[in-house]
């Protein structure tokens, strides 16, 4: 009997155990952590298109780091980049000849143009198309001169290099290192607005208005070693800066 009485304690023993366990209050289980989206790939993210040599000569046209442009006149236009403005100082006949000389004796365009402390940039309307062109200041950045295009006076009347299949052209026949060619803006005064490539060693001159105060028609992009401007420019010294005549009263004009 005695043993008997031993199960029964034992098995009293651990229903009471059970029932403690299943009053306990249980702790909540910690929400699970939702898993990282899967990250893409290195493979599969689009590669940054390699900037070519072309591209390299094109940036040292503009100035891309600079202050806002104010909109001086609220014409509420797009101002595209900067084109920092560089000529000659050849305002004069005396002046010009005098540059021919420095030209044909070896001397580097690039040397003698001088930065007009303004920049000459596109401006688009709110379709984004072409609207004109502005001049900015150097130092306050502000818009001090527009000019609108219209449709069919846009492409004589733009001073922007926008030929960059020539650099190609330069580069692939050997004309310019492009290691070390750039572009600038360049006005030569009565003369020739365009666009001065040029490396260490190297120079050419690559107009971008066609027409001119002279006979000599400009062909857009084409490449002009400076040697043959300089001899283009002292060949129509004459038509550019006309001798001046004097009248009856003693007065001077241009015949």
């Amino acid at each position: 009997m005695k043993k008997n009485h031993g199960k029964r304690s034992l098995t009293l023993l651990a229903l009471m155990l059970v029932f403690l366990c299943a009053c306990t209050p249980q702790e909540p289980a910690a929400p699970s952590t939702p898993s990282a989206p899967p990250q893409e790939s290195s493979s599969q993210q689009e590669p940054e298109k390699e900037k070519t040599s072309v591209d390299s000569i094109m940036d040292s046209y503009y100035l891309d780091d600079h202050p806002e442009v104010v909109d001086t006149f609220q014409t509420g236009l797009t101002v595209g980049r900067l084109i920092p403005r560089y000529s000659t100082d050849s305002t004069s006949k005396e002046t010009m000849l005098e540059l021919c000389k420095k030209l044909q004796d070896g001397e580097k365009l690039e040397g003698l143009l001088r930065f007009e402390k303004e920049y000459y940039a596109l401006v688009y309307d709110s379709d984004e198309a072409l609207a004109g062109s502005v001049d900015v200041s150097d130092g306050d950045f502000a818009i001090q001169g527009q000019s609108d295009f219209t449709a069919e006076a846009g492409a004589q009347l733009r001073q922007d290099f926008r030929t960059p299949e020539v650099l190609e052209t330069a580069i692939a026949v050997g004309k310019i290192d492009p290691a070390t060619a750039k572009l600038k803006f360049c006005d030569i005064p009565y003369f020739a607005t365009g666009a001065l490539l040029y490396d260490d060693t190297q120079e050419y001159f690559i107009p971008t208005l066609g027409e001119a105060m002279h006979s000599i028609a400009f062909e857009v992009g084409a490449l002009y070693p400076i040697p043959e401007l300089a001899a283009m420019l002292e060949t129509h010294i004459d038509e550019l800066f006309p001798p001046m005549g004097v009248d009856g009263f003693g007065n001077s004009y241009t015949p």
